[in-house]
Protein backbone atom coordinates (compact mmCIF):
# COMPACT_ATOMS: atom_id res chain seq x y z
CA UNK A 1 0.00 0.00 0.00
CA UNK A 2 2.94 2.77 0.49
CA UNK A 3 4.32 1.34 -2.63
CA UNK A 4 1.26 2.44 -4.63
CA UNK A 5 1.08 5.98 -2.60
CA UNK A 6 4.85 6.62 -3.16
CA UNK A 7 4.93 6.75 -6.66
CA UNK A 8 1.86 9.43 -7.20
CA UNK A 9 3.60 11.47 -4.34
CA UNK A 10 6.76 11.55 -5.67
CA UNK A 11 5.11 12.65 -9.52
CA UNK A 12 3.11 14.85 -7.12
CA UNK A 13 6.11 16.41 -5.59
CA UNK A 14 8.09 16.65 -9.20
CA UNK A 15 5.06 18.08 -10.57
CA UNK A 16 4.54 21.25 -7.90
CA UNK A 17 8.75 21.59 -8.13
CA UNK A 18 7.99 22.09 -12.00
CA UNK A 19 5.12 24.50 -11.63
CA UNK A 20 7.04 26.48 -8.97
CA UNK A 21 9.98 27.11 -11.46
CA UNK A 22 7.64 27.70 -14.51
CA UNK A 23 6.32 30.68 -12.22
CA UNK A 24 9.48 31.61 -10.82
CA UNK A 25 11.76 32.06 -14.29
CA UNK A 26 8.44 32.28 -16.77
CA UNK A 27 10.43 34.82 -18.52
CA UNK A 28 13.81 33.00 -19.15
CA UNK A 29 11.71 30.02 -19.93
CA UNK A 30 9.71 31.97 -22.65
CA UNK A 31 12.77 33.50 -24.04
CA UNK A 32 14.16 29.54 -24.44
CA UNK A 33 11.22 28.50 -25.94
CA UNK A 34 10.86 31.21 -28.72
CA UNK A 35 14.66 30.26 -29.05
CA UNK A 36 13.99 27.05 -29.83
CA UNK A 37 11.04 27.64 -32.20
CA UNK A 38 13.10 29.75 -34.20
CA UNK A 39 16.43 27.07 -34.40
CA UNK A 40 13.54 24.48 -35.09
CA UNK A 41 11.65 26.63 -37.59
CA UNK A 42 15.00 27.94 -39.41
CA UNK A 43 16.41 24.20 -39.49
CA UNK A 44 13.20 23.15 -41.63
CA UNK A 45 13.00 25.70 -43.65
CA UNK A 46 16.93 25.32 -44.67
CA UNK A 47 16.33 21.50 -44.45
CA UNK A 48 15.80 20.72 -48.45
CA UNK A 49 18.50 23.06 -49.02
CA UNK A 50 20.83 21.10 -46.65
CA UNK A 51 19.93 18.29 -48.35
CA UNK A 52 21.33 19.10 -51.57
CA UNK A 53 24.71 19.81 -50.30
CA UNK A 54 24.89 16.85 -48.04
CA UNK A 55 25.72 14.72 -51.97
CA UNK A 56 28.90 16.34 -51.70
CA UNK A 57 29.80 17.52 -47.84
CA UNK A 58 29.14 16.09 -44.52
CA UNK A 59 26.31 16.91 -42.77
CA UNK A 60 27.86 19.22 -40.14
CA UNK A 61 29.75 21.12 -43.17
CA UNK A 62 26.10 21.10 -45.00
CA UNK A 63 24.85 22.65 -42.57
CA UNK A 64 26.72 25.32 -42.18
CA UNK A 65 27.24 26.35 -45.77
CA UNK A 66 23.24 26.25 -45.69
CA UNK A 67 23.36 29.08 -43.22
CA UNK A 68 25.63 30.68 -44.88
CA UNK A 69 24.11 30.96 -47.71
CA UNK A 70 20.98 32.10 -46.25
CA UNK A 71 22.58 34.77 -44.15
CA UNK A 72 24.22 36.30 -48.21
CA UNK A 73 21.21 35.88 -49.66
CA UNK A 74 19.44 38.19 -46.78
CA UNK A 75 22.63 39.93 -46.33
CA UNK A 76 22.56 41.27 -50.06
CA UNK A 77 19.07 41.90 -49.91
CA UNK A 78 19.12 43.92 -47.05
CA UNK A 79 22.10 46.16 -48.11
CA UNK A 80 20.39 46.63 -51.86
CA UNK A 81 17.58 47.81 -49.67
CA UNK A 82 18.20 49.64 -46.62
CA UNK A 83 19.73 52.43 -48.87
CA UNK A 84 16.65 52.81 -50.92
CA UNK A 85 14.53 52.92 -47.65
CA UNK A 86 16.54 55.29 -46.41
CA UNK A 87 16.34 57.78 -49.65
CA UNK A 88 12.43 57.16 -49.02
CA UNK A 89 12.25 58.51 -45.52
CA UNK A 90 13.93 61.50 -46.57
CA UNK A 91 12.30 61.93 -49.84
CA UNK A 92 9.17 61.56 -47.43
CA UNK A 93 10.51 64.06 -44.65
CA UNK A 94 11.79 66.52 -47.13
CA UNK A 95 8.16 66.92 -48.69
CA UNK A 96 5.80 66.16 -45.99
CA UNK A 97 5.28 70.20 -45.45
CA UNK A 98 4.25 70.51 -48.84
CA UNK A 99 1.64 67.56 -48.74
CA UNK A 100 0.06 68.83 -45.92
CA UNK A 101 -0.10 72.22 -47.73
CA UNK A 102 -1.74 70.43 -51.24
CA UNK A 103 -3.87 68.00 -48.70
CA UNK A 104 -4.73 71.61 -46.72
CA UNK A 105 -5.75 72.97 -50.59
CA UNK A 106 -7.84 70.00 -51.44
CA UNK A 107 -9.95 70.16 -48.44
CA UNK A 108 -10.24 73.84 -48.60
CA UNK A 109 -12.15 73.27 -52.17
CA UNK A 110 -14.06 70.24 -51.29
CA UNK A 111 -15.19 72.93 -48.45
CA UNK A 112 -16.03 75.89 -50.32
CA UNK A 113 -18.20 73.10 -53.12
CA UNK A 114 -19.73 72.48 -49.40
CA UNK A 115 -20.52 75.62 -47.92
CA UNK A 116 -21.95 76.77 -51.40
CA UNK A 117 -24.57 73.82 -51.19
CA UNK A 118 -25.25 74.44 -47.21
CA UNK A 119 -23.37 71.45 -46.27
CA UNK A 120 -21.28 70.35 -43.80
CA UNK A 121 -17.67 70.59 -44.01
CA UNK A 122 -14.65 68.58 -43.32
CA UNK A 123 -11.97 68.89 -40.68
CA UNK A 124 -9.21 71.24 -42.14
CA UNK A 125 -5.92 69.48 -41.49
CA UNK A 126 -3.47 71.54 -39.76
CA UNK A 127 0.15 70.58 -38.65
CA UNK A 128 2.24 73.31 -37.72
CA UNK A 129 6.21 72.76 -38.96
CA UNK A 130 6.99 72.61 -35.21
CA UNK A 131 4.91 69.71 -34.34
CA UNK A 132 6.75 67.68 -37.26
CA UNK A 133 9.73 68.80 -36.17
CA UNK A 134 8.75 67.71 -32.80
CA UNK A 135 7.76 64.14 -34.29
CA UNK A 136 10.87 63.64 -36.41
CA UNK A 137 12.83 64.44 -33.18
CA UNK A 138 10.46 61.68 -30.72
CA UNK A 139 11.61 59.32 -34.14
CA UNK A 140 15.20 60.54 -33.53
CA UNK A 141 15.37 59.75 -29.98
CA UNK A 142 13.09 56.50 -30.27
CA UNK A 143 15.39 55.60 -32.65
CA UNK A 144 18.75 56.27 -30.35
CA UNK A 145 16.66 54.74 -27.66
CA UNK A 146 16.44 51.22 -29.59
CA UNK A 147 20.23 51.06 -30.06
CA UNK A 148 20.27 48.88 -26.75
CA UNK A 149 17.34 46.71 -27.76
CA UNK A 150 18.57 46.08 -30.58
CA UNK A 151 21.80 44.78 -29.51
CA UNK A 152 20.44 42.42 -27.61
CA UNK A 153 17.84 41.03 -29.98
CA UNK A 154 21.13 40.74 -32.24
CA UNK A 155 22.52 38.71 -29.52
CA UNK A 156 19.32 35.93 -29.13
CA UNK A 157 19.16 36.06 -33.09
CA UNK A 158 22.78 34.95 -33.49
CA UNK A 159 22.47 32.09 -30.76
CA UNK A 160 19.18 31.12 -32.27
CA UNK A 161 21.18 30.82 -35.42
CA UNK A 162 23.74 28.70 -33.61
CA UNK A 163 20.13 26.50 -32.20
CA UNK A 164 19.18 26.34 -36.25
CA UNK A 165 22.80 24.83 -36.96
CA UNK A 166 22.76 22.28 -34.50
CA UNK A 167 19.22 21.23 -34.83
CA UNK A 168 19.84 21.00 -38.57
CA UNK A 169 23.42 18.79 -38.47
CA UNK A 170 21.88 16.82 -35.97
CA UNK A 171 18.40 16.26 -36.72
CA UNK A 172 18.53 12.71 -36.80
CA UNK A 173 19.59 12.11 -33.45
CA UNK A 174 17.13 15.02 -31.97
CA UNK A 175 14.24 13.49 -34.23
CA UNK A 176 15.16 9.85 -32.39
CA UNK A 177 15.15 11.47 -29.25
CA UNK A 178 11.61 13.09 -29.44
CA UNK A 179 10.23 9.56 -31.27
CA UNK A 180 11.91 8.09 -27.84
CA UNK A 181 9.88 10.50 -25.53
CA UNK A 182 6.53 9.11 -27.67
CA UNK A 183 5.02 6.83 -25.64
CA UNK A 184 4.81 3.89 -26.86
CA UNK A 185 0.89 3.67 -27.37
CA UNK A 186 0.77 6.79 -29.28
CA UNK A 187 3.95 7.05 -31.22
CA UNK A 188 2.69 5.60 -34.11
CA UNK A 189 -0.03 7.81 -35.00
CA UNK A 190 2.24 10.71 -33.66
CA UNK A 191 4.67 9.93 -36.24
CA UNK A 192 1.98 9.87 -38.93
CA UNK A 193 0.62 13.26 -37.79
CA UNK A 194 4.53 14.73 -38.40
CA UNK A 195 4.69 13.09 -41.43
CA UNK A 196 1.40 14.65 -43.27
CA UNK A 197 2.30 17.80 -41.17
CA UNK A 198 5.18 18.39 -42.13
CA UNK A 199 4.55 17.14 -46.01
CA UNK A 200 1.69 20.11 -45.85
CA UNK A 201 3.97 22.42 -44.86
CA UNK A 202 6.38 21.98 -47.70
CA UNK A 203 3.57 22.24 -50.27
CA UNK A 204 2.24 25.57 -48.43
CA UNK A 205 5.07 26.97 -48.31
CA UNK A 206 6.70 26.51 -51.59
CA UNK A 207 3.18 27.92 -53.12
CA UNK A 208 2.57 30.83 -50.90
CA UNK A 209 6.46 32.20 -51.61
CA UNK A 210 6.30 31.45 -55.61
CA UNK A 211 2.70 33.75 -55.40
CA UNK A 212 4.37 36.21 -53.01
CA UNK A 213 7.18 36.33 -55.27
CA UNK A 214 5.20 36.91 -58.61
CA UNK A 215 2.57 39.21 -57.38
CA UNK A 216 5.80 41.11 -56.08
CA UNK A 217 7.61 40.77 -59.26
CA UNK A 218 4.11 42.33 -61.48
CA UNK A 219 3.70 45.17 -58.76
CA UNK A 220 7.43 45.95 -58.67
CA UNK A 221 7.20 45.88 -63.05
CA UNK A 222 4.28 48.10 -62.35
CA UNK A 223 5.48 50.84 -60.40
CA UNK A 224 8.68 50.92 -62.52
CA UNK A 225 6.38 51.23 -65.86
CA UNK A 226 4.19 54.28 -64.13
CA UNK A 227 7.54 55.75 -63.05
CA UNK A 228 7.58 55.35 -59.35
CA UNK A 229 11.00 55.74 -57.05
CA UNK A 230 12.69 52.70 -55.78
CA UNK A 231 10.10 49.86 -58.02
CA UNK A 232 12.00 47.05 -56.27
CA UNK A 233 12.11 48.09 -52.92
CA UNK A 234 8.13 48.67 -53.24
CA UNK A 235 7.91 45.11 -55.41
CA UNK A 236 9.90 43.58 -52.05
CA UNK A 237 7.43 44.95 -49.37
CA UNK A 238 4.06 44.15 -51.38
CA UNK A 239 5.87 40.14 -51.73
CA UNK A 240 6.70 40.27 -48.40
CA UNK A 241 3.00 41.29 -46.99
CA UNK A 242 1.47 39.13 -49.29
CA UNK A 243 2.52 36.36 -47.22
CA UNK A 244 -0.07 37.05 -44.76
CA UNK A 245 -3.39 35.71 -46.73
CA UNK A 246 -6.68 38.40 -47.19
CA UNK A 247 -4.69 40.88 -44.59
CA UNK A 248 -1.55 40.94 -46.16
CA UNK A 249 -2.47 43.27 -49.22
CA UNK A 250 -3.84 45.68 -47.20
CA UNK A 251 -0.88 45.71 -44.84
CA UNK A 252 1.44 45.94 -47.61
CA UNK A 253 -0.01 48.25 -49.67
CA UNK A 254 0.14 51.06 -46.46
CA UNK A 255 3.88 51.09 -46.62
CA UNK A 256 3.95 51.65 -50.26
CA UNK A 257 1.03 54.38 -50.35
CA UNK A 258 3.23 56.66 -48.06
CA UNK A 259 6.34 56.06 -50.30
CA UNK A 260 4.45 57.13 -53.28
CA UNK A 261 2.87 60.48 -51.45
CA UNK A 262 6.49 61.86 -51.95
CA UNK A 263 5.80 62.10 -55.54
CA UNK A 264 2.85 63.32 -55.34
CA UNK A 265 -1.18 62.75 -55.22
CA UNK A 266 -1.35 61.65 -58.90
CA UNK A 267 1.71 58.91 -58.71
CA UNK A 268 -0.55 57.64 -55.57
CA UNK A 269 -3.32 57.57 -57.16
CA UNK A 270 -1.47 55.51 -59.90
CA UNK A 271 0.41 53.38 -57.18
CA UNK A 272 -3.06 52.24 -55.96
CA UNK A 273 -4.36 51.23 -59.48
CA UNK A 274 -1.39 48.95 -59.75
CA UNK A 275 -2.14 47.45 -56.23
CA UNK A 276 -5.64 46.80 -57.04
CA UNK A 277 -4.48 45.43 -60.59
CA UNK A 278 -1.91 42.76 -58.75
CA UNK A 279 -4.48 42.03 -55.99
CA UNK A 280 -7.09 40.83 -58.56
CA UNK A 281 -4.91 38.91 -60.57
CA UNK A 282 -3.64 37.40 -58.04
CA UNK A 283 -6.99 36.18 -56.72
CA UNK A 284 -8.38 35.73 -59.56
CA UNK A 285 -5.48 33.75 -61.81
CA UNK A 286 -2.26 33.53 -59.71
CA UNK A 287 -3.28 32.29 -56.31
CA UNK A 288 -6.14 29.52 -57.55
CA UNK A 289 -3.68 28.16 -59.47
CA UNK A 290 -0.52 27.69 -57.80
CA UNK A 291 -2.37 27.11 -54.63
CA UNK A 292 -4.57 24.80 -56.04
CA UNK A 293 -6.24 22.26 -53.24
CA UNK A 294 -3.38 22.57 -50.77
CA UNK A 295 -5.12 24.63 -48.23
CA UNK A 296 -8.39 22.85 -48.13
CA UNK A 297 -9.32 25.06 -45.05
CA UNK A 298 -12.31 27.41 -44.90
CA UNK A 299 -11.92 30.96 -45.24
CA UNK A 300 -14.11 31.61 -41.86
CA UNK A 301 -11.19 29.47 -40.03
CA UNK A 302 -8.34 31.39 -42.19
CA UNK A 303 -9.28 34.24 -40.37
CA UNK A 304 -10.04 34.02 -37.32
CA UNK A 305 -6.60 32.15 -37.21
CA UNK A 306 -5.24 35.28 -38.61
CA UNK A 307 -6.61 37.84 -36.41
CA UNK A 308 -5.71 35.32 -33.14
CA UNK A 309 -2.27 35.15 -34.28
CA UNK A 310 -1.90 38.98 -35.03
CA UNK A 311 -3.40 39.91 -31.44
CA UNK A 312 -0.59 37.78 -29.97
CA UNK A 313 2.18 38.55 -32.21
CA UNK A 314 1.55 41.13 -34.29
CA UNK A 315 2.60 40.86 -38.01
CA UNK A 316 4.90 37.83 -37.01
CA UNK A 317 1.87 35.76 -35.38
CA UNK A 318 -0.30 36.79 -38.60
CA UNK A 319 3.05 34.96 -40.93
CA UNK A 320 2.50 31.90 -38.49
CA UNK A 321 -0.82 31.40 -37.80
CA UNK A 322 -2.14 29.73 -41.23
CA UNK A 323 0.94 27.33 -40.56
CA UNK A 324 -0.01 26.32 -37.55
CA UNK A 325 -3.92 26.12 -38.59
CA UNK A 326 -2.54 23.57 -41.09
CA UNK A 327 -0.69 21.36 -38.76
CA UNK A 328 -3.60 21.42 -36.27
CA UNK A 329 -5.96 20.59 -39.16
CA UNK A 330 -3.77 18.04 -40.78
CA UNK A 331 -3.42 16.23 -36.74
CA UNK A 332 -6.98 16.16 -36.50
CA UNK A 333 -7.34 14.53 -39.87
CA UNK A 334 -4.78 11.86 -39.19
CA UNK A 335 -6.81 10.94 -35.85
CA UNK A 336 -9.61 10.80 -37.72
CA UNK A 337 -8.65 8.05 -39.99
CA UNK A 338 -6.50 6.45 -37.66
CA UNK A 339 -8.46 2.94 -37.77
CA UNK A 340 -8.83 3.55 -41.55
Amino acid sequence: MEGRLARPLKLAALGAIALLLTCLLWRQLLLALKMAVGGGVLAFLLEPLCVRFEERLSRPAASGVSLAVAFLIVTGALLLLIPALISQLGDLAAKAPELMRSASDIVGGVNRWLAARSLPSLPQPAVAEGTLNGAVGKILTGTIGMAGSIAAGFAITVMTIALGYYFLADRDRMLLIVELAIPLAARRIVLRMASSAKATIRLYLRAQVTIALIVGGLAGLGFWAIGIKNPALLGATVAVFNLIPYFGPVLGGIPVVISALTQGFFATGLVLFVLFAVQQLDGLVISPRIMGGVMGVHPAAVLLAIAVGGSLGGVVGMLFALPILLITITCLRVWAARRE
